[in-house]
């Protein structure tokens, strides 16, 4: 059948397509048997190597029937100890103003609140644990940014009766087996020319999102089909019926594409053509949606480095060491028997061997069968085991006291406790930051997604001041800054208890108290809630319900409204709020140093103070009657 010129021209682009993935993947063999290497070692499947010749994992055949092949997986618990430090990142990302003019900073606080709550929406605190996972197995990941038209709240409806979404972003996590860059020798995915994603997908979910029909493919456990690539994998099949691999082709703008290019093929089938869709790039420009976190940087090479990686020579020398010694045990425990030939059943000893209570026939005038004497177990064993060990330690970053939580046997002093936790933390320190840095790049490309495609007036949910849930409008326009930055220090480095010793510390100084060595009650309830037992016996209810109020009448007195005071209020913690909303630089930028709402403030404090002196002089005078 002959073709036209646009059939022709998309079998074509197909055909690029999948030429480039097919060569992708050779490239990227041996990074991948590492990484399948890896995740065989953690898991426990510790015999076996990368065979070059095959492309594949070779699994190791004993190679005598009593040898001992147990796996003392030493690899998964130093795994599991880095991940329990490095999850306790949840990055809060804050954004600073273009300007000092009063609509950047509002624009600052409002992108800052979109922010926050699209970290909530995304789930992102389990995206970033399921990421450093990846990370930590195989040294590479990659977060995926998109901007799904079927998510967020319903504003109308179609011609066709189905609902319209006002759309939202979406954050996946695409492992490195996943992505094919064209040139692995860069440092990073954001210097790649093109990149395709691969994804397995039902091709029900394909016509759902396309409309087109494409056939199932044949794809082993890795998500290469074997139409395309001539590459023998492991030869773990998965279960793939109705089932096909899309791949996604990310071009950069160049002279011939000005905007990049976009193109979505299935098998023989294009889905799509288009120039990069989103605008996240600074100022505007359009570039790859993928942000890259690595574990380990690799000078030279796109893919990092991972810690298992570097701990499976010692695992398979510690695995060799263990088991020697096991069968030197046996061989103690069970014996070695000496016959000589024709003094005895042989067949008989074979079986049942020296059993207790046995009565042993042997020929007269030769030799009685014995036992070999097993000797001692070379102390070259405990010394090597013991230095396996310790190299487990320097290799991985981690120390006896992370993994195992056991103090060790030389050490005694409070201080010298502290100063290993904290050298476990900083040999973190490299990891810890390449995730926060990624999380600062999300943040930015989302940002830049919501100016593309947020549009009109949007409502969003934050957590406001006190804890209190409050709505606010936004618009596109509204977002003038994506300069980004975290507003909490790494957390490896201000854990839970050392933040409560602080706190402990600072209370035995006295620093809480006021002028007359009392505690106050405000006070008390944020100690109370920064040790984690805010509502403990609800001690702190009272005041923080005055706390509430005077911040509902700060927003009164700017909006010009009438504030009367009650005989109710605390007025020690009310002009304690009103004049912390006085002074503070938010109130100085809104309204100046002399205006009408600084005169309300000044005048309603002074009602407080003057009815606070009222009651403490009757207070005085009842007791001198």
């Amino acid at each position: 059948m002959l073709l036209n010129k646009e059939e022709k021209r998309k079998r074509e682009l197909c055909a690029f397509v999948t030429e480039e993935f097919t060569r992708r993947s050779r490239e990227r063999l041996p990074y991948e048997l590492q990484w399948q290497l890896n995740l065989q070692f953690f898991a426990g499947n510790q015999y076996c190597d990368i065979f070059p010749e095959a492309g594949k994992l070779r699994f190791l055949e004993k190679s005598f029937p009593w040898q001992e092949r147990e796996a003392y997986n030493h690899i998964a618990p130093i795994v599991e100890s880095r991940l329990a430090k490095l999850n306790k990142i949840v990055p809060r990302v804050a954004v600073r103003p273009a300007t000092n003019d009063e609509e950047d900073v509002e624009s600052a606080r409002v992108s800052t609140a979109i922010l926050r709550s699209a970290f909530e929406r995304n789930a992102m605190s389990s995206l970033i644990r399921e990421a450093t996972v990846w990370s930590e197995l195989c040294g590479t990941v990659f977060y995926k940014q998109d901007w799904v038209s079927r998510k967020g709240r319903v504003v109308g409806m179609n011609a066709s009766g189905r609902s319209l979404y006002e759309g939202d972003i979406a954050t996946t996590v695409c492992p490195p087996q996943e992505i094919y860059p064209d040139d692995p020798t860069l440092p990073d995915i954001a210097q790649c020319r093109s990149v395709i994603h691969a994804h397995i997908y039902p091709c029900a979910y394909v016509k759902e999102l396309w409309g087109v029909d494409v056939k199932p493919q044949k794809i082993d456990a890795w998500g290469v089909p074997e139409a395309l690539s001539g590459i023998l994998r492991m030869n773990a099949a998965a279960d793939t019926e109705e089932r096909c691999l899309l791949l996604e082709y990310y071009e950069q703008p160049s002279t011939d594409h000005a905007n990049g290019r976009y193109l979505a093929v299935c098998g023989d089938v294009l889905l799509a053509e288009e120039e990069l869709p989103y605008r996240n790039g600074e100022g505007g420009t359009r570039k790859l949606p993928f942000v890259q976190q690595n574990a380990i940087g690799k000078p030279g090479c796109l893919w990092g480095t991972s810690v298992v990686e570097r701990c499976i020579p010692l695992q398979r020398a510690y695995n060799a060491v263990r088991n020697r010694k096991h069968e030197f045990l046996n061989r103690a425990a069970i014996g070695v028997l000496t016959v000589e030939e024709g003094t005895a059943d042989l067949e008989d000893l074979e079986e049942n061997g020296l059993t207790p209570g046995r009565v042993l026939v042997y020929r007269q005038g030769a030799s009685k069968p014995e036992l070999l004497s097993p000797g001692s177990l070379p102390h070259e064993f405990a010394q090597e085991e013991t230095s396996l060990r310790e190299e487990f330690n320097l290799v991985s970053g981690t120390s006896d006291l992370m993994r195992r939580s056991v103090v060790p046997t030389n050490v005694s002093s409070g201080t010298a406790l502290n100063t290993i936790a904290e050298q476990d933390d900083t040999r973190l320190a490299i990891t810890a930051d390449r995730i926060r840095d990624a999380i600062l790049e999300i943040s930015r490309q989302w940002l830049r997604l919501f100016k593309q495609f947020a549009g009109q007036t949007r409502l969003e949910r934050v957590v406001g001041k006190n804890g209190r849930i409050a709505r606010f409008a936004w618009n596109a326009s509204m977002l003038t800054s994506d300069d980004c930055v975290h507003e909490t220090e790494n957390e490896l480095s201000d854990s839970l208890s050392a933040r409560k010793q602080l706190i402990y510390d600072l209370l035995a100084r006295g620093l809480f108290s006021d002028d007359e060595g009392r505690l106050p009650g405000r006070t008390k309830g944020k100690i109370l809630q920064a040790l984690g037992m805010g509502d403990w016996e609800s001690i702190s209810d009272l005041s923080e319900i005055h706390t509430a109020r005077a911040q509902r009448e700060n927003q009164q007195l700017k909006n010009g409204s009438p504030v009367a005071v009650f005989s109710t209020d605390d007025h020690a913690i009310h002009v304690a709020e009103h004049s912390k909303e006085l002074l503070s630089e938010e109130f100085e930028e809104s309204f100046g140093l002399n205006s009408d709402a600084r005169i309300r403030f000044e005048e309603h404090i002074k009602a407080h103070q003057s009815r606070m002196e009222a009651e403490e002089d009757g207070e005085g005078n009842g007791r001198a009657e």
